[in-house]
This record gives structure tokens, C-alpha cells and sequence, in this order.
């Protein structure tokens, strides 16, 4: 068909006195040719910017996971009839690798046959584009049978929104994740991420995407999370002063960068409760970032880094540079390169380019939101409302406060200025569910 390359089929010219070889198992499925397929899809929607590497290497997860499934079978991808889709989308969940292991051995969750239907369905609607089916083979399931995501697993998509109040109080989160000792810094760090996470609704890549320099500091507090306006637009109405390090001691502003696809970056204002645990934890932070770059430097000519009157300068225009370029968000571990500059006390320039603290994984914010929930769930006021008491397998990660974030600033201010609040380009992104 016009517009679209055809996948090369390797076709190769032999003599006739040299027969060709017998086709290898993986030749005569034609898995080649569905990688490439993928690669087609793929990398047309990278194209458009519709796709990140990261989504790109997630769906071709779940495309190979396909292939590999029909390899077993000795089907190849071309000759799928709709039974067969049925089996395999009714069936336990690829050995993929998971933060979490599947809630049922036997079947996939709901919204992982929804997710893999939608890959599969696009993969095969590129294949017809290209030229290379006829018609869509996933397009042949009746569409009674077809996935579609229940009744009981968008409620344990989103919160209860009463819930909600529990996670934006600073002292209710403070109870729920006390410190075991006073060095404990991290558990400065985990109020500080929950809180920004309950009050600005931000995505987890998003969240540890940050640094010191989206912290925009100002002399006066917002009343309200979300007033803001695209990164692009420079300015924060509501953020008088705004300066790239405290000069009137309160974070007004939080520039978020884009995360995801379909997304876009944008400046919300940083309400009063979420300001002052942004301003206690920038504190401790830079204390442990002080201490780290004091161990990146020793043996340096310069003095230790100290914020008393004996400090060098120099190295305090360094801890400076370092509050701001280090991740809002740090994780305790090290890695190997950070490990070696800090027992070879290297170069200056090693902080910059190796960095003293890596962000948080994905698996630390998913561990900190569902220890946060488990104790808020535990609070007196709570008893006997927690999901599993309920028989309700609710989601335990970043993404459920988020969309219960969505939800609330829907009912409040409407579709529009959610969408824009949370980076959604458009409100069909936005797919939110009141439980009931």
C-alpha cells in the first residue's frame, strides 16, 4: 500500500544446482519478520512522538512475548486465527519482568489482557497497512468476547476520594512514616514524595525525574495545588520572586518535565501543607548532600564543605551547583561509578559528571505509596476499610494516587483544567473512574 515500506522478506536468489537449505524453525514462523513488523509500528509512532524509548521497549516486550507463545505452538504470527487469540489472552501472563509477581498464576489481571490486546491490535493494524495481511486477524474475535476492562478493576484503580484529604495532611503522613532514628534522612524524603505526589498528582518517571533546579522559591505560599501554567509560558502568576534557590525560605513553584507520551511539561504552584514538608526536606537534603560532596573532595586543595563562617566559598558555590543539579528525590545506593569516585576522592568535575546520589528507582516509590497506604488504612478513624477486607485487589503504586488527583480536580474544576494540570494533552487522555 502507498505510504508504507514493505517488510523485506529476505528472498534469496539460489542456482538450481545448489538447492536451498531447509528454513530454520524461526524462518518457516516468520519471527523475523513479525520483529520487523513491530519495528515498523514502532518506530513510526516514535516518529510522530506519540512513543519514548521506554514504551517502545514495553510493547515489544509484550509483541515478543506474543511471538515467542506462537513459536511454542508452531504457529507463525501471519496465521493466528481468533480462537487462538483467546486462548492466549485468556491465559496465564508471559514470564515478563514484573516490580510485583501477578496476582493470579492462572490468567491474566483485567488491564493486562486490555494492555496486550491493544498492542497486538495495533501491531496487526500496521500489518495491513504495510501491506503484508489482508485483514486484521484480532478484528475476527466476536466482540463480546474481546477485552474490556471491568467493573472491579477500575475501582482498584482509584482511591476512595475521602481518602484523599488523609494523604494531603502533613501530620496524618508524618504518623504514618515516622523515623526509627533522627539520621534517618529518607524518611524526610518519602513524607516530602508522598505529599507531592497526593497534592500535585504527578507520575512516577515524573517524580523521579526531578531536580533540585524545578524547585522555584519564593516570599509567599500558594493556598492551592495546581494553579500554574506551561513550563513554557516562564512565569508563575501566584510565585512572586521566584528564585532558583530559597531566598524567602518557601517552595512556590515545581516545574514538572515531561514524563510520559502524550504529555507535556508544565508549573504548578505548590500549596501551603506541601510547601512546608518541600522546605523541611530541602533542608536535610542539603546536609546529606553536603556530606557526600565532603567525601567526593577529600584530598581536594580546597576546605571541607561547611555552611559555617570557616567554609571555603568555593566549595560552597559547589554545594550550591549540587543542591541544584542533584534529583529532588535521592536514593540511599550508590551506584558502582558514584562508589569508586567516592573512595578515589577524584576531580572536581566528577561531580558533575558522575553525580553524588542516583533518583529513586521506580520500585522504591512503588514500596514508599504502599507502605503510606497500609498505614493510613490502619488510622482508627479507617478501621475495616481496607480494600483487601473488602475483597478488592486494589492498586498499591504511585498511579492510583494519581488518578484519584484526576478525579478530585475533575469534580472541582473540571476536565479542561485537569487535563492541563496533570500534562495531558488532550481530556481523551484522561480516563478516570468514581468508585462506588
Amino acid at each position: 500500500m502507498p505510504g508504507y515500506p514493505q517488510l523485506d522478506l529476505l528472498l534469496v536468489h539460489m542456482p538450481a544446482s545448489n538447492p536451498p537449505a531447509p528454513p530454520s524453525t524461526h524462518q518457516a514462523l516468520g519471527l523475523t519478520d513479525g520483529q520487523r513488523l513491530f519495528s515498523l509500528w514502532s518506530s513510526r509512532m516514535a516518529g510522530s512522538g506519540r512513543f519514548n524509548a521506554s514504551t517502545v521497549e514495553t510493547y515489544g516486550s509484550i509483541w515478543n512475548a506474543w511471538l515467542g507463545w506462537l513459536a511454542s505452538r508452531g504457529v507463525g504470527w501471519a496465521e493466528v486465527t481468533a480462537q487462538l487469540i483467546q486462548v492466549y489472552l485468556d491465559g496465564p501472563s508471559p514470564g515478563l519482568v514484573h516490580h510485583r509477581p501477578a496476582l493470579r498464576a492462572d490468567r491474566m489481571a483485567n488491564f493486562t489482557r486490555q494492555r496486550y490486546w491493544r498492542v497486538l491490535r495495533a501491531v496487526y493494524a500496521e500489518g495491513v497497512r504495510a501491506g503484508l495481511l489482508v485483514s486484521n486477524p484480532m478484528l475476527d474475535v466476536p466482540e463480546g468476547l474481546r477485552p474490556v476492562i471491568d467493573m472491579g478493576s477500575r475501582q482498584s484503580q482509584v482511591l476512595p476520594v475521602s481518602l484523599l484529604a488523609y494523604l494531603r495532611d502533613a501530620a496524618v503522613i508524618e504518623r504514618c512514616l515516622p523515623a526509627k532514628h533522627v539520621a534517618d534522612w529518607w524518611v524526610v524524603r518519602d513524607r516530602a514524595a508522598v505529599l507531592l505526589l497526593s497534592h500535585l498528582g504527578v507520575t512516577t518517571r515524573e517524580l523521579m525525574a526531578l531536580r533540585g533546579h524545578h524547585v522555584f522559591w519564593g516570599s509567599a505560599v500558594s493556598g492551592s495545588g495546581g494553579e500554574g501554567v506551561n513550563v513554557d509560558g516562564g512565569v508563575v502568576a501566584s510565585a512572586p520572586c521566584l528564585a532558583p534557590l530559597p531566598v524567602g525560605g518557601f517552595p512556590v513553584a515545581l516545574g514538572v518535565a515531561k514524563g510520559d507520551d502524550d504529555m507535556f511539561p508544565r508549573t504548578l504552584d505548590v500549596p501551603r501543607e506541601l510547601a512546608l514538608v518541600l522546605q523541611a526536606w530541602w533542608s536535610v537534603r542539603r546536609e546529606v548532600l553536603a556530606d557526600r560532596l565532603a567525601r567526593r573532595l577529600k584530598g581536594w586543595s580546597g576546605s571541607p564543605v561547611s555552611e559555617g563562617a570557616g567554609g571555603d566559598e568555593a566549595a560552597r558555590s559547589l554545594l550550591d551547583a549540587a543542591c541544584l543539579s542533584e534529583p529532588l528525590f535521592m536514593s540511599r545506593q550508590r551506584s558502582p561509578e558514584q562508589l569508586a569516585a567516592d573512595a578515589a576522592g577524584g576531580p572536581v568535575s566528577s561531580v558533575a559528571a558522575l553525580g553524588l546520589l542516583p533518583p529513586m528507582e521506580a520500585s522504591n516509590v512503588y514500596s514508599i505509596v504502599r507502605r503510606t497506604l497500609d498505614a493510613v488504612y490502619g488510622l482508627p478513624a479507617l478501621a475495616g476499610q481496607h480494600p483487601k477486607l473488602r475483597g478488592l485487589n486494589q492498586a498499591s503504586g504511585a498511579a492510583i494516587i494519581r488518578n484519584t488527583v484526576l478525579l478530585d480536580w475533575v469534580n472541582t474544576v473540571g476536565d479542561e483544567t485537569a487535563a492541563g494540570w496533570a500534562g495531558l494533552r488532550s481530556v481523551v487522555y484522561l480516563r478516570v473512574f468514581a468508585p462506588v
